[in-house]
């Protein structure tokens, strides 16, 4: 490993990662239990499994109503939720982070049920064993991991689904965004084919974009 936590190959990083994934560490992760969210309706995508899914949990438990937002498991993983936080105001829709027109037609159902989001969780990331074509012929971790939160941020927010004044915004991005030297502007949004020896330093880098965006939203929204 070289210095400051950054991965000198793909490989050891992929290692180190199912390390830690397997590895029987405490949860230091903790929200306080004193915490009070209702009254608070709080989105989350990809909330179906793994830290998703224990948010959705942890931020039911304190009392909020959340908005599962999912490709996979429903109604199973909202019935979950339910038992675990003994609060039966969660609500489950489906999306496809990878497909634009999946993406469209989950911010019509919101704004036809009338919806407003307190709080959103963009958690939704995909690591693949190779580059696949989206609907729209983009390369699918780069749409699920930058660019569609980029687009539903900004249309949850032009559709006032979040009020810029009274909402919070989480956007869930990884330490693996240090490890790109820099953009390639010149490609950007262009398809390019990779294996699975690529795929650690590819998600590092689609999570730089979403950092880097994370931060222009922040100062964008507090002017």
């Amino acid at each position: 490993m070289a210095k400051d936590g950054n991965y000198d190959s793909p490989l050891k990083a992929t290692l180190k990662g199912i390390t830690d994934l397997y590895s029987k560490k405490s949860n230091s992760l903790k929200l306080p239990d004193q915490i009070d969210l209702k009254n608070k309706t709080v989105l989350i995508t990809g909330s179906s499994s793994g830290l998703g899914l224990a948010t959705a949990k942890r931020i039911s438990k304190a009392g909020a109503r959340v908005i599962m937002a999912v490709r996979s498991g429903i109604p199973a993983k909202g019935e979950e939720v339910k038992k675990f936080s003994e609060n039966s105001n969660v609500l489950m829709y489906p999306i496809d982070l990878s497909d634009f027109e999946s993406i469209n037609q989950f911010i019509n159902n919101l704004v036809n049920d009338g919806l407003t989001i307190d709080i959103l969780i963009s958690n939704a990331a995909m690591v693949p064993l190779k580059s696949r074509k989206t609907p729209q012929g983009l390369e699918e971790m780069f749409m699920v991991n930058y660019l569609a939160p980029f687009y539903l941020i900004n249309k949850f927010l032009d559709c006032n689904i979040l009020k810029k004044e009274k909402s919070s915004i989480i956007i869930v991005s990884s330490e693996s965004h240090r490890n790109p030297k820099e953009f390639e502007w010149n490609k950007f949004g262009i398809y390019q084919d990779y294996g699975i020896k690529e795929t650690v330093s590819r998600y590092g880098y689609y999570k730089l974009f979403l950092s880097t965006f994370a931060a222009d939203l922040s100062r964008r929204l507090a002017l």
